[in-house]
């Protein structure tokens, strides 16, 4: 099973991101500076032909039409990044999942037989 603490967002180098103002790196995830809006969010509205106008609409928090539009220069100017970090996110979505499969049996064991 993949460790998430070995994906690839760990050996991304740090200054790379926080030479733009508008995306920061934190938690193991990439975020619309100051806000808790993940980078993720914004590149798939933006891939499925969302206007910056439009994301900002749907992510009100963001704040303002600049900062979309930052989130999205950034995206295009390091397509590396934008790509390896949805790649992580996928795996650590397949991880969870893995892990939530498995929870009904090992509470169980947990609680011991005949105990729900």
């Amino acid at each position: 099973m993949l460790d998430p603490t070995t994906l690839l967002f760990e050996e991304i180098s740090m200054a790379e991101v926080t030479s733009s103002p508008y995306v920061e790196a934190r938690n193991r995830g990439y975020y619309v500076a100051g806000t808790r809006v993940s980078l993720a969010s914004v590149i798939h509205a933006f891939r499925q032909g969302a206007s910056p106008e439009t994301i900002l609409q749907d992510f009100p928090h963001v704040g303002s039409l600049a900062k979309v539009y930052g989130a999205i220069a950034f995206i295009l100017e390091n397509p590396g990044i934008a790509e390896s970090y949805l790649n992580d996110q996928e795996q650590l979505g397949r991880i969870s999942s893995n892990s939530i499969r498995y929870l009904p049996r090992w509470w169980s064991a947990l609680r011991g037989p005949g105990k729900s």
